[in-house]
């Protein structure tokens, strides 16, 4: 009985890795505007301190700034000195008011976001996305609007605006209605 079963798995293992190599491997399709609209890091960042500050979160802990170095050494010293001594003098301040600390637990949850971000963002990707142009290609001019598929004629503005209201209010859950307060905030942090 157990020989009969492995000898079953085998036979199903043999004629499932025959069947796989016979087979073209899945297509993939890409939608990226990589190709047809490139845009930088250097771009994006600018853009998104733009709506950062048109559009602020109300829970910021401080201004949002940032700028893109390249010399590693450069920006631990500028991390050090903008966000690891201030968390700490923070934390300090919380512990003479008999608040409890957090600053530091923070700033270290951000550093290890970084620094998984730091591999995607310190790459060059490219996507190829001729698959994906052939099936536009190939659509009627009515299914090329349902599908949009193009990425030629999309807002880069509009798209991160979205984004960034997206993201108050599904991911942080904060109403629209905040915005004036948030930006008051954020004018508060500008000044500190």
């Amino acid at each position: 009985c157990c020989v009969a079963r492995l000898w079953a798995i085998a036979m199903i293992a043999l004629i499932a890795t025959q069947h796989m190599e016979l087979e073209d491997p899945v297509p993939a399709y890409n939608i990226s505007c990589g190709e047809v609209a490139p845009i930088t890091w250097g771009e994006v960042l600018k853009r998104g301190k733009s709506f950062g500050y048109n559009y602020p979160f109300e829970s910021i802990l401080w201004y949002p700034n940032g700028t893109i170095r390249t010399n590693r050494l450069i920006h631990g010293l500028v991390v050090i000195l903008l966000q690891v001594l201030p968390a700490y003098f923070i934390d300090f301040l919380m512990v003479l008011f008999r608040q409890k600390r957090f600053m530091v637990r923070v700033q270290k949850r951000i550093s290890v976001g970084m620094e998984v971000l730091q591999y995607f963002t310190m790459r060059n990707w490219h996507f190829k996305s001729d698959r994906t142009r052939a099936l536009t290609d190939g659509m009627s001019e009515r299914d090329r609007q349902t599908f949009f598929l193009a990425n030629v004629e999309y807002d880069v503005d509009e798209y991160l605006v979205n984004i960034v209201l997206g993201a108050r209010q599904y991911c942080m859950k904060e109403p629209l209605s905040s915005l004036p307060t948030a930006r008051k905030h954020l004018m508060w942090l500008f000044w500190l």
